[in-house]
């Protein structure tokens, strides 16, 4: 009677770990294969949802650029026709020219009514802080505004950048200091030079500069 219950107790053992193994094995089989889907689901998921949220954002980035770009484009187109006014200006040609005047006073009258064009240009432009027309033989000048402790424009780099570009706009990059008078001006400015020739000639006869505020 020992003997039968010694060998019915390892019997019994066995038994329940064969059960308790094919237990785990089932419960095993069931949780991976719920948790895969799960993980594969949710993994496919995020990746949807990020490339949705990076084309969002590459959408609006993209706009954005765009915005800017097309701003900048109108800004800078604005200011070379402001140019091209200038240059085309009969009064500031005269104005240059002004020594060729059989008096003082029709001098002083051209070189004045140039001005007046001018200013009218900078009243429809608020961007532009100066616009400055140089005789380049340094009798007569065409200034927008009084200019106080102006540099040397003989000696200046965008004096000599503008002539050499012969007659080709030249853009002068942002700058904390004027171009003009050189001094520090609180916000950044740029800058625009073109040269003026004789229509009839084709001479240069005059430098055009104009410092634009880079932030409004």
């Amino acid at each position: 009677m020992l003997q039968t219950n010694f060998r019915l107790k390892p019997i019994s053992e066995s038994f329940f770990n064969r059960l308790h193994s094919i237990a785990v094995q089932l419960f095993m089989l069931f949780f991976i294969s719920i948790i895969i889907p799960v993980l594969i689901g949710g993994y496919l998921s995020y990746k949807k949802s990020a490339r949705m949220i990076e084309d969002q954002v590459s959408q609006v980035a993209s706009l954005t650029i765009k915005q800017v770009s097309d701003n900048l484009n109108f800004i800078f187109k604005g200011l070379d026709n402001t140019s091209m006014r200038s240059l085309s200006n009969k009064t500031i040609h005269e104005a240059l020219q002004a020594e060729n005047t059989p008096s003082p006073y029709e001098s002083f009258k051209m070189n004045s009514d140039a001005k007046d064009f001018i200013i009218s240009l900078m009243m429809n432009s608020p961007e532009i802080m100066d616009i400055y027309v140089l005789d380049i033989h340094r009798q007569n000048s065409v200034v927008s505004s009084p200019i106080q402790s102006m540099v040397n424009p003989w000696e200046s780099d965008w004096y000599r950048k503008t002539v050499e570009a012969d007659g080709r706009t030249v853009w002068f990059g942002l700058s904390d200091t004027s171009y003009l008078k050189g001094v520090n001006m609180g916000i950044p400015v740029f800058g625009l030079g073109r040269t003026l020739k004789d229509v009839d000639t084709g001479k240069l006869v005059g430098v055009l500069f104009i410092e634009v505020r880079g932030r409004c």
